[in-house]
C-alpha cells in the first residue's frame, strides 16, 4: 500500500478498529430500537400472555356447556367502571382494586373483571404482570408482560466491565420503567388514549422494606404517568396493607372497593345454578 510495512500494519489496524467501532455503534443503536419495538408489541391487540391463559378455559368449553357457563355468569356492578379503566377512558388517575377473598378459594372477582374488560378490546394497549414475594421472580414476570429481556439478550456485555445485573431486581425494574415510559409516550399519541399496566395481587409482595420499596418505586411512576396521561397503572390486592403503604404518598390514586355478592345477586346466582 505505502511501501512501508510498519505504516501498512498501522493503517490496517486503524481501519479494522474503525470498522469494529462503527459496527458496535450501529449494533447498539439497532438494539435500543429493537427493545422499544418489542415492548410496543407487548401492547398490541391479541398479544397478552395472561389473557391467553385466562381465555384458554373458554376455548375448550364443550358446546353443551356453553349455555351453562353463560347462565352462571353474573355481570358485576363494578364491571362498567373496570371496562372504562382498562379501555383507557379514565384518565388522570391510577387505581387500586381492593377486595378480600370471599372464601379460602373464591375471590370477589377482581381478576375476572379485568380479563373480561381486556377481552372486549383484545388487550390492545394493556399488559398484566403478577406480583410475587421474590423480587427476582417478579422481575421476570414483569419482563415477560412487557416483552423485555433486561439486556440479557444483548452482545454489548462483552465490552462492559460491570454486569448490568449487579444492581439487583429493583434496578432492573427501574430500567424497565424507563423503557416503558418511552414506549408509552409514543403509543399514547398514536392511540389517543393512555396505555394500561395491571399489577395483579400486589399483596404478594412481602410486607418488608424490600416489598414496600418496590411498591413505592411503582407508585412514583404511576403518579407521574397519570399526571401526564400516557399510562394508567392498576394495582390489584386482596389485602389491605398495600393501601396503607401507598396512601401516604398518593395524590392521584383512586380506590375501587369490590365486595362480595349482595343478597339479591347471591339469590339470582343460586337460582341460575339450580336451574342449570
Amino acid at each position: 500500500m505505502t511501501g512501508s510495512p510498519l505504516i501498512d500494519a498501522a493503517l490496517t489496524t486503524f481501519i479494522g478498529l474503525g470498522i469494529v467501532f462503527l459496527g458496535g455503534v450501529a449494533y447498539i443503536k439497532w438494539y435500543k430500537w429493537n427493545v422499544l419495538n418489542k415492548m410496543e408489541k407487548a401492547f398490541t391487540a391479541g398479544y397478552d400472555p395472561a389473557l391467553e391463559l385466562a381465555s384458554n378455559k373458554k376455548t375448550f368449553v364443550r358446546p353443551s356447556d356453553e349455555n351453562d357457563e353463560q347462565s352462571l355468569y353474573i355481570r358485576r356492578r363494578e364491571q362498567d367502571l373496570v371496562d372504562r379503566i382498562i379501555a383507557g377512558k379514565e384518565t388522570g388517575h391510577y387505581w387500586m382494586f381492593l377486595g378480600s377473598k370471599a372464601s379460602l378459594s373464591i375471590g370477589t372477582g377482581k381478576t375476572t373483571m379485568i380479563y373480561d374488560a381486556m377481552h372486549n378490546i383484545q388487550a390492545e394497549g394493556v399488559a398484566v404482570a403478577e406480583a410475587h414475594p421474590d423480587m427476582e421472580v417478579f422481575r421476570l414476570r414483569l419482563g415477560k408482560a412487557l416483552n423485555y429481556e433486561y439486556n440479557e439478550d444483548s452482545q454489548t456485555g462483552l465490552f462492559q466491565r460491570r454486569d448490568p445485573r449487579e444492581g439487583g431486581p429493583a434496578l432492573d425494574v427501574e430500567r424497565a420503567m424507563n423503557k416503558l415510559e418511552k414506549v408509552a409516550l409514543r403509543m399514547a399519541r398514536d392511540m389517543k388514549r393512555p396505555m394500561v399496566l395491571v399489577l395483579n395481587n400486589v399483596h404478594f409482595f412481602q410486607h418488608t422494606d424490600e416489598g414496600r420499596n418496590m411498591l413505592l418505586l411503582l407508585q412514583q411512576r404511576a403518579e407521574a404517568w397519570a399526571e401526564s396521561g400516557i399510562l394508567t397503572m392498576v394495582f390489584s390486592t386482596d389485602d389491605f396493607w398495600p393501601y396503607t403503604v401507598m396512601r401516604k404518598s398518593a395524590s392521584r390514586m383512586q380506590v375501587l372497593s369490590i365486595y362480595d355478592l349482595d343478597r339479591r345477586e347471591a339469590l339470582q346466582c343460586a337460582k341460575r345454578m339450580r336451574h342449570s
